[in-house]
């Protein structure tokens, strides 16, 4: 398994102090999609992965009378990414996507970022190879450049192939609450969120259900990788043909309720 954390993305030039999460309007989150497929076919056609659409968070809220404008990936300045994709996973036709934080200093170099636990060692590495070599524009407030914390999609798919669509949780609440019936530990009233991988085959199924994060209760996170044993899944497909693939799920384990 990969280690997860905070990384610092080697810059050759400056530092910046302060550091921003983003929340933007949805005509801008619009653009911003527009940027990057643009940026994604132009990366395509020389690396073995796409760069997807950076999905926004926002904890924090930009004052209404600030013009405040989001950092963008810098066209002119994608470097050649395709000897970063590893050898052994192009020749396992390994495929998948991982959600990023990253932040974006005043000079459009990345300075940190954090990747989710749980991830293929593949991924880590091809991660470690892409991120240090992104370079954006700036985020802006009235004009002025500022340092802004984004969540980046990173998405690997093989050059030529299908498109791939990940797999997913598709279980009911009426599906989770027999499960939980049949896991949770009659001797528990705690409530705890563990996150487990789940290896998910063409038929919807868990072959593998693996904790990555533990709520700190065994007898809990044991419950939980359960439930997920229990329930079904839509599998991944490349194209139309479904697909053997993983997905990390977070799960809030908690008492089964009274009918």
């Amino acid at each position: 398994m990969a280690r997860s954390g905070r990384r610092s993305a080697p810059r050759p030039r400056g530092t910046f102090g302060g550091q921003w999460t983003w929340n933007v309007s949805a005509a801008s989150v619009s653009e911003m999609r527009n940027e990057l497929a643009a940026a994604s076919r132009s990366i395509i056609h020389r690396a073995w992965f796409i760069l997807a659409v950076v999905l926004l968070i926002s904890p924090r809220m930009v004052p209404a009378a600030e013009h405040v404008v989001p950092p963008r990936l810098d066209r002119g300045k994608l470097a050649d990414l395709s000897d970063c994709y590893a050898i052994s996973a192009r020749r396992a036709g390994a495929e998948g996507e991982i959600r990023i934080m990253l932040t974006v200093g005043t000079d459009g170099y990345v300075s940190e970022y954090e990747l989710p636990a749980g991830i293929e060692r593949w991924q880590e590495v091809t991660a470690d190879c892409v991120v240090p070599r992104l370079r954006y524009v700036p985020a802006t407030r009235d004009g002025v450049p500022f340092a802004a914390t984004i969540s980046f999609s990173l998405a690997f798919a093989l050059e030529g192939s299908d498109p791939l669509t990940l797999a997913k949780l598709t279980a009911s609440e009426g599906e989770i609450e027999e499960a939980l019936r049949s896991c949770y530990p009659p001797d528990r009233k705690e409530t705890a969120t563990s996150e487990y991988r789940v290896t998910v085959n063409v038929r919807g199924w868990p072959s593998q259900v693996m904790l990555i994060k533990s709520s700190g209760d065994k007898k809990l996170d044991k419950a939980g990788a359960c439930v997920l044993k229990k329930v079904r899944y839509e599998p991944a497909k490349r194209g139309e043909r479904p697909v053997m693939s993983t997905l990390l799920v977070p799960l809030t384990v908690r008492p089964p309720r009274l009918n």
